[in-house]
């Protein structure tokens, strides 16, 4: 929340990977108990309506400090999380498997002018 209140008052673009919604669809995804705090966090600190969603990508895939689970933990969860952005008015877009300025050319397509 920390970062999205910072990158509002920056008034420019920002990006994020992995947030708000995906603890939340982590929690539901394992049958967990959504605190209240986090739920209402959702509902008030929402991205833009357009999410891009990179998918399992096994050739990529590295664990990091941020990102401790293993690739099949990541696989199963990734129609979980897209099913909680979905229930919670985003509409998601999955980023094609291609190089890396690729992949930004095509978010970049993707984004309203107003936004850019």
């Amino acid at each position: 929340m920390h970062n999205m209140i910072l990158a509002a008052r920056a008034g420019c673009l920002a990006f994020f990977d992995r947030g708000i919604v995906d603890q939340l669809g982590g929690l539901e995804h394992a049958n967990l108990p959504v605190p209240d705090y986090l739920a209402e966090a959702a509902r008030r600190f929402r991205y833009n309506n357009t999410v891009f969603a990179a998918p399992p990508w096994p050739e990529i895939f590295r664990n990091d400090e941020e990102r401790r689970h293993g690739f099949e933990d990541a696989a199963a969860s990734y129609a979980p999380l897209l099913a909680t952005y979905r229930r919670l008015g985003h509409e998601v877009v999955e980023v094609p498997r291609l190089a890396v300025e690729a992949r930004a050319d095509f978010v970049l397509a993707r984004l309203p002018s107003r936004l850019l």
